[in-house]
């Protein structure tokens, strides 16, 4: 993410529609990444689906506002367009 921010990207999405568990040191990951991205002018979301389990952690920590990108965002068939870093591989 620190490479996409620092290459110009605008936005950085995150796919987790394979991540079938997250704790609170993910998801302060996530926030501090969320935070080192708005310091230098990027959006950072997470794309949807999330299995139940990291909904729930989300909307348990009231994140799910700060990290999930918009409904409206996601296309019919499911996808959310090309997304540039897959959280699955690393947690």
């Amino acid at each position: 993410m620190e490479t996409a921010a620092a290459g110009g990207a605008q936005q950085v999405e995150v796919t987790f529609s394979r991540v079938c568990f997250c704790d609170c040191a993910g998801l302060n990951l996530l926030l501090a990444t969320s935070i080192n991205c708005q310091d230098r002018g990027v959006g950072l979301s997470v794309s949807r689906p999330v299995t139940p389990a990291v909904a729930r952690l989300f909307q348990l920590a009231g994140a799910g506002r700060l990290l999930l990108m918009p409904q409206s965002r996601v296309t019919n068939d499911g996808g959310e367009g090309m997304p540039i870093a897959d959280a699955s591989s690393r947690l």
